[in-house]
């Protein structure tokens, strides 16, 4: 038995369905802190304070090597979705293929 929503989109009419995330999603995880902390490198490192209004503004770097070792889990793909889950919770963006590559803090939720 669904649910009837009150607000409907055009040409809409069915029942809602509940739906897991991780069942329509290759990937949910968080990032991880680099151990270099000079934010000398080539590789855009996003934090929560650089998402604002929707769009990801990075001011960080790493090295390839911290992206390509340790931090090889969180690195960032284009159309990836960042969701702030720490600090200045429900922030949210989706990467762009211009800031590539990059990756993300433990703060950041990756939704690909």
């Amino acid at each position: 038995m669904g649910m009837q929503p009150k607000l409907r989109f055009k040409g809409f009419t069915d029942d809602w369905e509940k739906r897991r995330l991780i069942d329509n999603t290759k990937l949910i995880t968080k990032g991880t802190t680099p151990k270099d902390k000079s934010g000398v490198g080539n590789v855009n490192f996003i934090k929560v304070e650089n998402l604002s209004n929707n769009q990801i503004y990075p001011v960080q770097k790493i090295s390839q090597e911290e992206h390509d070792s340790y931090l090889k889990r969180s690195r960032l793909q284009a159309n990836d979705i960042l969701f702030s889950i720490a600090g200045t919770l429900g922030r949210i963006a989706i990467v762009g293929s211009f800031l590539l590559p990059a990756n993300t803090n433990q703060a950041l939720s990756i939704i690909r």
